[in-house]
């Protein structure tokens, strides 16, 4: 049986990954031989997410106030969702799946690229976001 699909698949860990490998078996009936061939599994939480993650952290926390903006805008404002954060989350993933595709670049080398963008991407739309309150500095403890 000839397939035209490639299947992605963007695993958190082990775990999801078996999952996701047993649906392809059981459910679309892939033989292993099918599923080695079609499926390309990428963990991103340990090697693009996880640094996102962390860039985001730091640039609220020590980034934002050299700056003059509000670092934890969101629980400041009691904001449930920090759109910045987001942003610079898909931003990120995208912007690495995009040197993965283009360029041809390892999942485990876009760590840190991808630590960068997540950083500019999270300062910049943290500007836009405060823009219009200019809120006074939050002292850390």
């Amino acid at each position: 049986m000839s397939r035209d699909v490639r299947v992605v698949l963007l695993c958190e860990d082990d775990q999801h990954e078996q999952f996701a490998r047993a649906f392809l078996r059981e459910y679309l009936r892939w033989s292993k031989r099918e599923e080695r061939r079609f499926v390309e599994v990428k963990n991103v939480s340990r090697s693009v997410l996880g640094p996102a993650e962390k860039a985001v952290i730091f640039a609220d926390f020590w980034i934002l106030p050299k700056m003059g903006l509000r670092s934890g805008y969101a629980g400041w404002k009691r904001i449930a969702f920090d759109w910045p954060a987001a942003l610079a989350w898909i931003g990120t993933l995208g912007a690495c799946r995009l040197m993965d595709v283009i360029w041809g670049w390892d999942i485990f080398f876009l760590g840190l690229p991808g630590w960068f963008i997540a950083t500019g991407l999270f300062i910049g739309l943290s500007a836009i976001r405060q823009r219009p309150d200019r809120a006074p500095l939050a002292t850390h403890p």
